[in-house]
Formats: C-alpha cells, structure tokens, sequence
C-alpha cells in the first residue's frame, strides 16, 4: 500500500469525535482535494470524493458527518452500486479509487497527501 511515509506531507483534518461511529464518513478539504474521510470496522480509511464511473460524489459534501453502506471491507458508490475496497481502492472493471494513508495522533486524525 504505502511503502514509504517519509515522502509524505501529514494534514489534520480533525478530532476522532468528529465521526462518531463506524460507518461514519465526512469530507475534508485539502487544498483542492476532496477526501472522504471513513470510520470503517477495522480502522480510518480516506479516499477521493469521486467515483471513477461518472466523477459522482460518493459522499455528500455538506461537511456533516454521513452514515454509509460500508461492509465487508468496501464502499458503496451510492449512485451505482459499485463496491470499492477501502484499504485498496480497487473496484470493479480496472476502475480504482484513489485512497489515502490515514493515522490517528493523539486523538486527532491526519491523512497524508
């Protein structure tokens, strides 16, 4: 996945209490970037905010928390039924979502870019 953290540049985009459960996912803005940011069952995940089929949002970016159809390690595109892995991104037809490494830091989460 991500063999190399020293390249990478780490941004807060928030305290854990903001997506209060699992399943709870939320949009931040870095620079130009739109990522989803996931509570999943087995950890944090971030990807970009686009399904790769019509660059429709996967998760509305209103900046409230969002409950989504997460399950057996994937994502939903809720516009088309496409399953994404959320630790890999891949999904169906060669088609990929862009994801992101994630780390929490004393309670607070940082995605790298």
């Amino acid at each position: 996945m991500y063999d190399d953290y020293d390249d990478i540049e780490w941004r807060s985009v928030g305290s854990v209490d903001q997506w209060p459960q699992q399943g709870t996912a939320r949009v931040v803005a870095l620079g130009a970037r739109r990522i989803a940011v996931l509570r999943g069952h087995n950890g944090w995940y971030a990807f970009k905010n686009s399904c790769p089929h019509r660059n429709l949002q996967i998760v509305p970016n209103g900046g409230e928390p969002t409950q989504l159809a997460c399950d057996n390690g994937q994502v939903h595109c809720p516009h088309h039924g496409w399953p994404f892995e959320l630790a890999t991104g891949q999904g169906p037809e060669d088609n990929c979502l862009r994801t992101y490494p994630v780390r929490e830091v004393d309670g607070s989460l940082e995605v790298g870019v």
